[in-house]
């Protein structure tokens, strides 16, 4: 998706294009990156206030909120304005960085970077759904019977949610696997 965003300086006669494609990718992928993560974190603490039910991305079924996988609408809306807010971010640094306002050019470039900010709200959005989407399907939930809630740690009174969850997936680990995801997609 970034690879027809040009960073200021690759659009220069003094940079090599190879050098400029590679600048491209290195920024796409850590805006994706960052968007993935803050999107992420809006979406599951936005979610949470939520007065909707959660719904499970795979089945879209009414679950109990906590289950790995499950969404909402205000979440999903935090999920998209978290990554709005990266690409926000990412476009105010470029416009505002000292060294592009050196030449009148880099200026000019650095302010027709404007196409990163619906970028970073898309990435934000497929992130946290990429991120729910592996947590339905391969994160370990289950409903503990002697507490009466869900857990993501297997025992003898844990009754497994998921049908193919493995238990050394952690919620770590599915947020690494999202945001690589999502960071190679917008590279």
């Amino acid at each position: 998706m970034a690879g027809c965003l040009d960073l200021p300086l690759g659009s220069l006669p003094a940079v090599e294009p190879w050098r400029a494609d590679l600048l491209t990718l290195l920024q796409g992928s850590v805006l994706g990156w960052y968007a993935c993560c803050c999107g992420d974190a809006w979406s599951c603490e936005l979610g949470e206030l939520s007065g909707d039910r959660p719904r499970l991305l795979t089945t879209l079924q009414a679950v109990r909120r906590g289950t790995h996988g499950a969404v909402t609408l205000l979440g999903l809306s935090g999920a998209a304005a978290g990554g709005l807010l990266v690409g926000l971010l990412f476009h105010s640094a470029a416009v505002l960085s000292p060294t592009l306002w050196v030449f009148e050019v880099q200026r000019q470039a650095a302010l027709e970077q404007w196409r990163i900010i619906p970028l970073g709200l898309m990435a934000g959005l497929f992130g946290s759904l990429v991120d729910s989407l592996l947590g339905a399907l391969l994160q370990f939930t289950g409903y503990d019977s002697t507490t009466a809630s869900l857990t993501a740690t297997p025992g003898p009174e844990v009754r497994r949610i998921a049908d193919v969850a493995h238990p050394w997936l952690n919620n770590h680990l599915v947020n690494v696997l999202a945001a690589l995801l999502t960071a190679a997609l917008t590279a």
